[in-house]
C-alpha cells in the first residue's frame, strides 16, 4: 500500500476542496468514497425521468460558490468535471396555511418576493440583495 500524507474521507465539494489545498502544498493525498459518484451533496442525478436532472443535496451550493475556496481552485473543479446549473428560482420554503417563500437569484423578484411576503422589508431586502451580490 502506498503512504499518504493525508486521507480525505468524503468525495464532496469540501472533502475535494481540502485535498486540493493540501496537495498543492505538496502533500500526497488519497480521496476516498463510498458512493459509486463523487460530488457528496454537490451532486445531481437523474431520480426522477430520463432527461429530468435533480439537486440531490445541493441547495446551499452557493455558500460554497461564493467562497474564497471555489474562487481559488474552480478551474480545478471545472477540469474534473464539475458544472453548476441554476435556475432563476432554486428554492422555496412552502407554509402549512398554502403560501410560500420562493428564493430569486435575480434581486429584482427577491426584493418583490420579501416585499410581498412582509410589506415593510423591501429596503432591507434591497440592501440583502445588493450586499449578497457582492
Amino acid at each position: 500500500m502506498a503512504d499518504y500524507d493525508a486521507v480525505v474521507v468524503g468525495s464532496g465539494h469540501n472533502g475535494l476542496a481540502s485535498a486540493l489545498v493540501l496537495s498543492r502544498a505538496g502533500w500526497k493525498v488519497l480521496v476516498v468514497e463510498q458512493s459509486d459518484v463523487p460530488g457528496g451533496a454537490s451532486k445531481s442525478r437523474e431520480l426522477t425521468l430520463p432527461g429530468f436532472v435533480h439537486d440531490v443535496h445541493a441547495t446551499n451550493i452557493g455558500f460554497f460558490l461564493g467562497s474564497d475556496t471555489f474562487q481559488e481552485f474552480k478551474d480545478d473543479f471545472f477540469a474534473n468535471g464539475f458544472g453548476i446549473s441554476a435556475g432563476d428560482q432554486p428554492y422555496a420554503s412552502v407554509f402549512p396555511d398554502g403560501d410560500a417563500v420562493c428564493g430569486y437569484m435575480d434581486p429584482q423578484k427577491m426584493v418583490g418576493e420579501l416585499a410581498r411576503q412582509n410589506p415593510p422589508t423591501p429596503r432591507l431586502g434591497r440592501r440583502c440583495c445588493r450586499s449578497s451580490a457582492g
